[in-house]
């Protein structure tokens, strides 16, 4: 074919008639156009079951089953919901989100619920007409009714780990509650635990280092907690932390202070018979110890004797005896922490006959 020949034939396919051709070229892009948006689209989403009490209004939450429930009712067990929604492209294309209602009544009284997907209520409205079915094809949902229990606290409901500040005791056996009575809520299945051999318990105390009462707030035992609530959501606990008590036995000098009627120091013509005698006595005390010996190294450790001059009868005796005298320590001897004991101390003689002092007069110096 010559040269001219092809160029006229290329004129007449494009050149030709180009109103024609040009109104064939825009119907052909018509049906194009209306056979792509009535072709069959899938939408899928899976849905997760909630509830929702009866008065409130429905949220609008993507992916969540939505069931009204009358207040007392739970969710037991429910599997996700699989929806398939197929229709024309032009429809599906404006689906952005999916979710449903499902309402069993105000007769409802817990038990076996069953879905399909003609019993939901579909939001957005317009993909109800597409909904072709969920999976599984009947979908049962397990609720059941809330029950109380009211459970009055005591010790046993405890678990105290740990150990106070050396000198201290805890005493869990005299804990105190506050509510010292608790309701506990959850589903009669659960609740059954409460009649176990351990029952009810709060969660566990610890104790570390504690030197006063602890005072905590303890919610349910993790033991427990699954599927139960504490009303009140926790409690508050204290445990009794108290010095220990304790006796040290120790050897020291007896010395002697006389005292007049105002409780000051006096210099009559008296001492002690036995003043250079040592002997044993008991110091009581609570709490961290207070005793050391004294420093420096071997230096001896006196006990005091307050002796009142009025009770030196007749005054001007050679000898007479003191009976009930007062004791205390010469030196108070601080813990190794720099802190006292929490209660008074006591001195008495490791004998347990009680104290009395002979008292001489002085000789001419």
């Amino acid at each position: 074919m010559s040269r001219a020949a092809i160029l006229e034939r290329m004129h007449r396919i494009f050149l030709h008639d180009p109103w024609r051709k040009g109104s064939a070229l825009l119907l052909a892009a018509g049906v194009w156009f209306l056979a792509v948006q009535n072709t069959t689209a899938r939408y899928e989403k899976d849905l997760v079951v909630r509830t929702l009490a009866s008065s409130d209004p429905v949220p609008l939450t993507p992916g969540i089953l939505w069931i009204r429930v009358v207040p007392g009712m739970r969710l037991v067990s429910a599997p996700p919901i699989h929806a398939n929604i197929k229709g024309p492209r032009r429809e599906i294309d404006r689906i952005d989100a999916v979710s449903g209602l499902y309402d069993p009544g105000p007769s409802f009284e817990g038990g076996q619920i069953v879905l399909t997907a003609e019993s939901i209520d579909w939001h957005p409205r317009r993909v109800r007409d597409f909904v072709r079915g969920i999976d599984p094809p009947q979908v049962k949902i397990e609720f059941g009714k809330v029950e109380r229990r009211e459970v009055y606290l005591d010790p046993k409901v405890l678990e105290v780990k740990g150990e106070p500040a050396p000198g201290y005791e805890k005493h869990p056996e005299r804990a105190r509650f506050y509510p010292s009575r608790v309701f506990v809520r959850g589903l009669r299945r659960d609740l059954s635990v409460l009649d176990g051999p351990e029952g009810f318990r709060l969660a566990p105390i610890e104790i570390d280092g504690n030197s006063s009462s602890a005072v905590l707030r303890v919610g349910l035992h993790p033991d427990i907690d699954l599927g139960l609530e504490l009303d009140p959501a926790s409690v508050e606990v204290e445990i009794p932390i108290e010095p220990v008590p304790n006796e040290v036995r120790f050897r020291a000098h007896v010395a002697a202070v006389f005292t007049d009627a105002n409780r000051s120091n006096s210099r009559p013509p008296f001492v002690l018979a036995d003043e250079d005698r040592e002997r044993e006595f008991v110091l009581s005390f609570r709490g961290p110890s207070p005793f050391q010996p004294p420093g420096p190294e071997g230096a001896a450790l006196h006990v005091q004797i307050f002796v009142d001059l009025a009770e030196i009868t007749p005054k001007d005796a050679a000898s007479t005896t003191v009976s009930e005298v007062e004791l205390s320590l010469r030196h108070f001897f601080r813990s190794p922490g720099g802190e006292r004991a929490a209660s008074p101390i006591q001195i008495r003689p490791a004998d347990g006959r009680g104290m009395t002092a002979r008292v001489i007069r002085k000789g001419p110096e």
